[in-house]
C-alpha cells in the first residue's frame, strides 16, 4: 500500500486523524501490518495498492465499521477516536 499526498485543489476538508502500529489480519493473510502514519489536515491523500493491499480495510478502521487487531486510530482532529460516532467520522471513498 502506497500513500501519495496532495494539497487540496477542491473545497474539501481532511481532518487530522492519527494512527500508531494498526495491524488487521483475515485469516493467515494479513491485511496491514505495524501502520502508522498522521494525516494532516487541509490535504487529500489517495492510497494506492494493488487488490488485497489493506486500502479499504484501513478506511474502514478509520470510520469504525471493522476493529484492528491491535495498534489503533489514536485521534481525530485532537479528539479519541472511541468518542466520536460513525456519522461523526464522514469517510468517503
Amino acid at each position: 500500500m502506497l500513500l501519495y499526498e496532495r494539497f487540496v485543489l477542491y473545497n474539501i476538508i481532511m481532518k487530522k486523524i492519527e494512527i500508531k502500529n494498526l495491524n488487521k489480519k483475515f485469516g493467515d493473510i494479513e491485511a496491514i501490518s505495524n501502520f502508522s502514519y498522521v494525516f494532516e489536515s487541509g490535504k487529500k491523500y489517495f492510497i494506492v495498492g494493488p487488490e488485497g493491499s489493506g486500502k479499504t480495510t484501513l478506511l474502514n478502521i478509520i470510520a469504525g465499521i471493522e476493529n484492528a487487531e491491535s495498534g489503533s486510530v489514536v485521534k481525530i482532529e485532537g479528539r479519541d477516536r472511541k468518542e466520536i460516532s460513525l456519522e461523526d467520522v464522514q469517510i468517503s471513498y
